[in-house]
């Protein structure tokens, strides 16, 4: 097996490719920066080739950069998208959806106050008509559970 460096295959970048070499400031470069005078003949020629390499690699750079944010944007998207997929698969595993109908039914009447205080809270007639009572919000939440509060006859 051959140790080729890994190149991404958008932009052909590899992690072995290295950026131009930004050279030191020397005390010349300095003096340069400093005043108002010129450079040598071959230090012109020098600066104007770094100048130009330098150029092209700012903009490989920004280019780069670039793809960087495309494949974080694409891979933020993904993890949003693969997020929700986990929750929705979650919420169908959850064990609410597996109690059976005689479990469910015991869980209703406690929740009614059927084994508490089953006389204050069933006493009037139109506890059956009041949509914030027990069965009703019961049977709102899903069809399973509407089935079951409306064959729970203690309910209403």
């Amino acid at each position: 097996m051959t140790d080729l460096p890994l190149r991404c295959p958008s932009c052909g970048h590899s992690s072995t490719d290295s950026p131009i070499a930004i050279p030191h400031r020397t005390h010349r470069v300095e003096s340069l920066l400093q005043s108002n005078e010129g450079p040598t003949e071959d230090e012109e020629h020098r600066f104007r080739k770094f100048v130009i390499e330098g150029e092209s690699e700012i903009q490989y750079l920004e280019y780069r950069i670039e793809m960087c944010r495309i494949l974080l944007d694409h891979l933020e998207d993904t993890l949003k998208r693969l997020r929700g997929a986990v929750k929705e698969h979650k919420e169908m595993l959850n064990p609410v959806r597996r109690l059976p109908f005689d479990v469910l039914q015991e869980i209703f009447l406690h929740g009614a106050g059927m084994y508490t205080d089953a006389g204050s809270h069933f006493g009037s007639i139109s506890h059956s008509l009041d949509l914030t009572s027990p069965p009703w919000v019961y049977g709102r939440v899903c069809r399973w559970w509407k089935q079951v509060t409306l064959k729970t006859p203690l309910l209403w």
